[in-house]
């Protein structure tokens, strides 16, 4: 518009210019109202779809909430009958009662009865049945026995087979030995050490000297006999060693260093002077304290003369105690060294490093499992220089009746 204004004021209505200005701004106008009416068109239709839409959605609203007000009334009505069916059967169930027991309490005509014999009191009585309580009785105390024998077997910690003792301790074990009475030792036994311990005892002595034999190399040797608990027997096993050792032509040397519990020492030496404590602190020599025995070859050195150390743990790190073991493989092929329960005290793990090998004593159904691992667990110098372990103090017929395969074995041969 402006610019036909201006074209009209410049140069006139009827020129040229101006009229094709006016033309174009006639068709312009044209195209919007065109345009404006086509819009509004499309407007008119989407009013007429959007109010066909709104009275589809209310006539839809109608039918839910008409739909709803149904299902609402249905519910009512199935809870009041609901309530109706519990109070007829409440009512049914009382009148059956009612009608149970009246047919109870009725009373039946009685029939004429005749008595045929008159009634004996019972000579015996028909219940309980003597014997039957007494076979029930019987056989459910046996069962409950052999139940609790079962659980007595499955859950107990005590060690009874070689390999038992060979998981716990990670070595061979060489056998079983009888149990020998205390006041006997076998090297004191008059008539040897087969009568002492039997054919089957020598037999795990024997494999254990061999087993010492394999480490030693034809060389004089250190064993220490040691044992998890006090009491297990090492005194026993060590002169019983000692002595087949001796009987071999070798020299050999039984030396109680069990100075807490000198058992051994008791046995073989009761009135000693001297011993290896004097030995070691250097008041007495060694030919004093040394006591032969029965056995040629064999001699025996106590752990002490008439009165026990002080301090009997300072005695086994005394350096005099090197020197005394090293004299004594210079005369000897077997020192056997008799030393206090590892689990116990510490003194075997003392002289752990004089030792050329142990030999574990374990006790046939009496050590418990978690005592022979807490003992080896704590003494790891000990562990490693176990040569093996015999199992002390066992039943040989037990043995065969729980089916040792070792022991089944042997029996053929030694009875």
């Amino acid at each position: 518009k402006r610019q036909m204004a201006d074209f009209t004021v410049r140069y006139g209505a009827t020129h040229e210019a101006t009229i094709k200005a006016r033309a174009k701004m006639n068709e312009l106008q044209n195209s919007m109202n065109d345009e404006v009416q086509r819009i509004l068109e499309g407007a008119r239709s989407d009013f007429a779809i959007a109010q066909i839409k709104e009275q589809n959605l209310q006539k839809e609203l109608a039918d839910l909430s008409e739909r709803s007000i149904q299902a609402r009334e249905g519910r009512v009505q199935l809870t009041q009958l609901e309530s109706a069916s519990a109070t007829v059967k409440t009512i049914r169930d009382t009148f059956m009662s009612r009608y149970v027991d009246g047919i109870q309490k009725q009373s039946f005509p009685m029939t004429e009865i005749r008595i045929l014999t008159n009634a004996k009191v019972p000579t015996l009585r028909s219940f309980p049945k003597a014997t039957k309580v007494f076979g029930g009785s019987l056989a459910l105390g046996l069962g409950a026995g052999c139940l609790m024998a079962v659980a007595r077997e499955a859950f107990s910690r005590r060690l009874r087979f070689r390999r038992q003792v060979e998981t716990a301790l990670g070595v061979p074990c060489l056998g079983f030995l009888p149990n020998v009475a205390r006041a006997e030792p076998a090297a004191l036994h008059p008539r040897g050490l087969r009568a002492a311990i039997g054919g089957f005892g020598l037999e795990t002595l024997r494999s254990t000297k061999v087993r010492i034999d394999l480490r030693r190399q034809d060389r004089p040797v250190v064993i220490g006999v040691v044992s998890a608990a006090i009491g297990e027997g090492k005194s026993v096993v060590a002169s019983s060693l000692a002595q087949l050792c001796a009987q071999s032509g070798a020299p050999t040397i039984l030396v109680d260093a069990n100075i807490r519990h000198p058992s051994l020492s008791d046995l073989l030496a009761s009135g000693r002077e001297a011993g290896l404590a004097e030995v070691v602190a250097q008041t007495a020599p060694i030919a004093a304290a040394l006591r032969p025995t029965r056995e040629p070859g064999l001699f025996f050195l106590p752990c002490f003369g008439k009165a026990a150390p002080d301090q009997p743990g300072a005695m086994l790190t005394a350096e005099t105690l090197r020197f005394l073991f090293e004299s004594l493989k210079t005369q000897y092929q077997y020192v056997v060294v008799e030393l206090p329960a590892i689990g116990a005290v510490a003194d075997a793990g003392a002289v752990a490093d004089l030792i050329d090998g142990f030999l574990m004593v374990v006790q046939w159904d009496h050590t418990q499992t978690y005592t022979l691992d807490d003992a080896v667990r704590s003494n790891p110098e000990i562990r490693d220089k176990l040569v093996g372990s015999v199992m002390n103090r066992a039943d040989l017929k037990r043995l065969v009746e729980l089916g040792e395969s070792s022991v089944v074995h042997s029996a053929a041969y030694h009875g």
